[in-house]
């Protein structure tokens, strides 16, 4: 019998935001979408949110470099949001990907 090991999975905990209602209601829309599909909405949500963070962070770290005289940094302005940014989950694990 062969058997596929799986690695342990990092522990999860719950984060709570408030978005507006037409936010909301948005994504109640598109979650149900995702589910017609076949789409694990949010282990793609986890996985945008990630992304962001991690990009947010190296921005941050920027400006705060920036701020400290360190004249190796680079631009300081928080770049828009990018339609280049894959749509349905991440590509670091090997997921799908779709692009938006």
């Amino acid at each position: 019998m062969k058997i596929a090991v799986k690695p342990k999975t990092e522990a999860t905990e719950q984060l709570n935001i408030r978005v507006p209602a037409s936010l909301k209601q948005r994504i109640d829309r598109v979650r149900g979408l995702a589910d017609k599909v076949g789409i694990d909405y949010h282990a793609t949500l986890v996985g945008m949110v990630d992304q962001f963070n991690t990009e947010l962070e190296v921005q941050l770290r920027q400006i705060v470099n920036q701020a400290n005289g360190d004249s190796t940094s680079a631009s300081t302005s928080l770049a828009p949001p990018s339609a280049e940014h894959p749509a349905v989950e991440g590509s670091p694990n090997g997921r799908k990907v779709i692009n938006g």
